[in-house]
């Protein structure tokens, strides 16, 4: 379903000025903002294995027809998951990523406080790599952190 004019509830104020509901399952939303050449992608309460595996299929469609090289990822609402399918995201979806945009990725992950003390203490910033290019993920407490770091990529890469 393709509808224009919608943003993550709020959760996203559109910068462009249309923005394209691309996908939206029961715990997930998923908002490509052609202005921005951004996809937010918002996960929502407690996401079993099958919730996980089917959502990000649907999001590697996207990745598929929109090229984005700039993501949000809201995880704020959503509960932990468990190690294997956090890998399974790593390996079938960012790494499927790099393989079919074959250029540079970065990605803005929103945390919960707990969460992001956690992740922050044991890494400072993930990158997969692919051939030469290079998936960069970035945790932020904060979409305005988030969207700057991903505005800047623009000005980087201009």
């Amino acid at each position: 379903m393709v509808r224009q004019n919608d943003t993550l509830s709020g959760a996203y104020p559109s910068t462009s000025c249309l923005s394209h509901e691309v996908y939206r399952g029961d715990k997930l939303l998923a908002v490509y903002e052609p202005g921005t050449e951004t996809l937010a992608i918002r996960w929502e309460g407690v996401v079993s294995s099958e919730e996980i595996r089917e959502g990000y299929l649907a999001i590697n469609v996207l990745i598929e027809k929109f090229a984005p090289k700039k993501w949000i990822i809201d995880l704020r609402k959503r509960e932990k998951i468990r190690g294997a399918d956090q890998s399974w995201v790593f390996k079938n979806v960012f790494s499927r990523a790099l393989q079919v945009l074959r250029c540079d990725i970065f990605v803005a992950v929103l945390l919960p406080v707990y969460s992001y003390h956690e992740l922050v203490d044991n890494m400072n910033g993930d990158e997969l790599i692919q051939e030469d290019n290079l998936l960069i993920l970035n945790h932020f407490l904060y979409e305005e952190e988030g969207r700057r770091w991903l505005e800047n990529k623009d000005v980087l890469s201009a």
